[in-house]
């Protein structure tokens, strides 16, 4: 297979597909490109922070041991089409499983462990490693840290197998896997081309569109409610739900829908609107009495895609928030205290930030 590549509509090159050299190569890519990953396939808006590379166990080295942003593992595990222990890949990555889990009933020596081979890897703490990926404070951490744990103790992992080709008959035993157990296996295939100094990855999965139907009732993780989101935050937070109670009637008026989350221990609602037959999420507020800003999902999709498009969402952001907004943070997803929002005038900044922005996707 090849694909066309151009400048400004002229001088086309045919790119015949390429493949990595080594499986470290692949490793190493995925720890540096983590987006190469695209498990919001696998769950709509989820994001993933790499924690560790060759993570040790008693049954062997983790290739890459990640983690999203509900705290859930991965292991992951990468084969090149060429070696021929790949028929065995779905048996290593379980036998990783079942090695992290029986070590499960002391968390905090793992959490040590991983702290180690975080700081060795990347130079920055555990807790850091997290906050700067997905923008958390240090409540929201450590929440995931304990969502993290609970998933550890049940053995609620995702399996991922990375591959630069994924073979047919590997495609079929991971929908037999998802289909008749509790596991969750993905396989990602990276069509990788090279052009110039450029690298060019397709990336594609294969088992999210199989889902056991018994996946989940071995550990529940309930939709949250209305009722159930209101006690948490106002328990903890009065005055962050006062300002979500509002803001959750403000939604229901002016959106197509408003979702509740299924985390574990952080519970959520997420609205948005219908276009051209698309959900489009415009934030997620939070039990941990913040919101979040989808700057990062935003700038993917029209009428942000171009520079002129994100120079007007920086500028509405920064009127929102009243402060300068970076690059950085528009390629992330900022977590901002409610409380922020509480008196009329913040509270009116915010919706006609939201107004603003649900009628520039809709004209889109």
């Amino acid at each position: 297979m090849a694909i066309i590549v151009s400048k400004n509509g002229h001088k086309a090159h045919k790119v015949e597909r390429s493949t990595f050299d080594k499986e470290d190569d692949l490793q190493r890519f995925l720890r540096d490109n983590p987006e190469a990953l695209p498990i919001d396939q696998i769950r709509d808006g989820a994001s993933l922070v790499v924690l560790a590379r060759e993570y040790a166990t008693e049954s062997g080295p983790i290739d890459i041991l990640a983690a999203d942003d509900q705290g859930r593992l991965y292991i992951i595990e990468t084969k090149l089409y060429r070696n021929p222990d790949k028929r065995k890949v779905i048996a290593q990555v379980l036998d990783y499983g079942a090695a992290l889990w029986r070590h499960s009933s002391d968390f905090s020596e793992f959490r040590t462990d991983l702290s180690e081979q975080v700081q060795r890897q990347w130079s920055t703490s555990l807790e850091d490693q997290i906050a700067t990926r997905f923008s958390t404070d240090e409540t929201g951490t450590e929440a995931l840290l304990s969502a993290m744990k609970e998933c550890l103790e049940h053995g609620k992992f995702a399996f991922m197998v990375l591959m630069d080709k994924v073979e047919d008959q590997l495609r079929d035993l991971i929908s037999y896997v998802n289909t008749n157990s509790n596991f969750q296996v993905y396989a990602v295939e990276l069509e990788y081309y090279q052009h110039d100094s450029y690298e060019i990855l397709i990336p594609h999965v294969y088992g999210a569109e199989v889902k056991a139907p018994d996946t989940e009732s071995r550990f529940p993780t309930p939709e949250w409610t209305e009722e159930r989101f209101f006690a948490e935050l106002t328990g903890t937070n009065p005055e962050a739900a006062d300002v979500a109670h509002r803001l959750l009637a403000w939604f229901i008026e002016h959106t197509d829908k408003v979702g509740w989350g299924s985390g574990t221990v952080i519970g959520s609602f997420i609205p948005g609107i219908y276009k051209n037959g698309a959900m489009n999420l415009l934030c997620a507020v939070w039990t941990n009495g913040k919101i979040e800003f989808y700057f990062q999902w935003l700038t993917r999709k029209a009428p942000f895609l171009d520079a002129a498009g994100r120079e007007e969402l920086r500028h509405r952001a920064e009127t929102l928030l009243q402060t300068p907004v970076t690059d950085d943070m528009l390629a992330r997803r900022p977590n901002i205290p409610l409380i922020d929002f509480a008196t009329p005038d913040d509270f009116a900044r915010l919706t006609d930030f939201f107004d603003w922005l649900i009628n520039r996707v809709k004209e889109s």
